[in-house]
């Protein structure tokens, strides 16, 4: 693990309680500048149409931010910029464990990868529902991509749940470096999430929008941010 990191913060992905510190994890594989195909791209936007579609019912004016968090618009104009001034921060991250709470996160950046940058790749973390993962592996990985690498890490904040089904194997769902801002979400996530002035902005767009989903992706990715 990286010499210079010493201060681990671990919390649940599901209610951003705070959870004891682990190293054990479930097996995963990290698969390094995986290329986002044609096809995933296609289903991204199926995605985004979908989020879209559960605004105008309704579902993103409830209290469960973290099925239904503002930030799946919100951080895409953030994501978009900081892909251009530095490139990708984060792997997403997928469980094969169909009883884990959280199966999928970095749908964000792959979606702003995939439509707006050439050559859409990413890291990924594939987990499998059995033992074998350690977390200082998974640091390491990620603390070596090209945005990090050569970086001082003194911090890693960690986001993780279990699965439901015997043994229940523990996932990893979010790490992020040098931001200890607590929130379900994450620290860089959660603190977008707060910016209510967006959000009302970005609801106003899509409650008006005129049925091109592309056109209105774009135009919630280009905000000025």
């Amino acid at each position: 693990m990286n010499k210079s990191l010493t201060k681990l913060y671990f919390y649940s992905a599901i209610n951003s309680t705070e959870v004891g510190p682990f190293e054990d994890i479930a097996e995963f594989e990290y698969i390094k500048d995986s290329l986002i195909t044609q096809q995933e791209k296609e289903s991204l936007l199926e995605i985004f149409v979908g989020d879209v579609k559960d605004v105008f019912n309704g579902k993103f004016d409830g209290s469960d931010i973290v099925q239904y968090p503002y930030t799946h618009f919100m951080g895409l104009p953030f994501k978009y910029k900081s892909i251009l001034e530095g490139g990708v921060r984060y792997p997403s991250y997928e469980t094969r464990d169909l009883s884990s709470p959280m199966k999928r996160t970095g749908v964000g950046r792959e979606l702003v990868l995939s439509h707006f940058i050439d050559d859409p790749k990413i890291d990924r973390v594939i987990f499998q529902p059995k033992k074998g993962g350690k977390l200082s592996d998974l640091i390491d990985r990620i603390s070596n991509n090209s945005y990090w690498k050569g970086v001082d890490i003194d911090s890693a904040y960690i986001l993780s749940c279990n699965g439901r089904a015997f043994p229940r194997h523990k996932y990893v769902m979010t790490i992020e470096f040098n931001d200890i801002h607590k929130h379900v979400l994450g620290p860089w996530t959660g603190r977008i999430h707060e910016n209510m002035e967006l959000w009302s902005k970005i609801k106003h767009m899509i409650l008006n929008f005129d049925g091109d989903y592309v056109k209105l992706l774009e135009s919630i990715v280009r905000i000025p941010v």
